[in-house]
């Protein structure tokens, strides 16, 4: 009898770890649940792991507002960790916020975390494709991780093709032609 009460505890901790998986895909906690106690926890997880996820609403949250100010002002006083706590909180509140993993990559950016700028910049594009800051700050990251590559020019001219003044310097400095402007001051 006690076998069969601990499989059951076993059992029905797994299924609800499958379903608070699945609380962020769009099987939902609650069908994620059903799925795991009828069928089975692994069952469960490969149905969630199979499923999208779900997309972002876009919620405004006014605390999170709250907490970007708080980690630009940190940013700006040089107290970059705290600033990067900040912005976590806002990812914490709203997954969906452009803004947060945009700031909290320039903050990587300016410790010299290129790579996970990197990322946190991927993402403020994936959310915000007209950003034209989260373009030449990648650039910039890319450049200093890779060197002079052709994914960081890439970025440089998508910012400048958004309106960037200061990609468009750098592209104008480093003597490439931008995309969809031609240079006319050739002989």
């Amino acid at each position: 009898m006690q076998t069969l009460i601990l499989a059951f505890f076993i059992w029905t901790t797994l299924s609800f770890s499958v379903a608070f998986w699945g609380k962020s895909r769009k099987t939902g906690f609650v069908k994620a649940l059903i799925i795991s106690m009828i069928f089975s926890p692994v069952t469960g997880l490969i149905i969630v792991l199979l499923s999208d996820r779900r997309p972002c609403t876009g919620a405004n949250i006014p605390e999170a507002d709250t907490y970007i100010e708080k980690g630009v002002s940190s940013f700006n006083l040089g107290k970059f960790r705290e600033a990067i706590e900040y912005f976590n909180k806002v990812i914490e509140l709203n997954p969906c916020n452009p803004s947060a993993y945009y700031n909290r990559g320039s903050v990587k950016y300016e410790c010299g975390d290129t790579v996970e700028a990197i990322v946190d910049f991927n993402r403020a594009i994936e959310l915000n494709p007209g950003n034209s800051k989260a373009y030449l700050y990648r650039g910039r990251a890319r450049l200093v991780l890779i060197g002079n590559d052709n994914e960081a020019i890439s970025d440089f001219k998508k910012a400048a093709e958004l309106g960037n003044k200061e990609a468009q310097k750098i592209i104008n400095e480093m003597g490439i032609e931008p995309a969809g402007i031609r240079n006319t001051s050739a002989p």
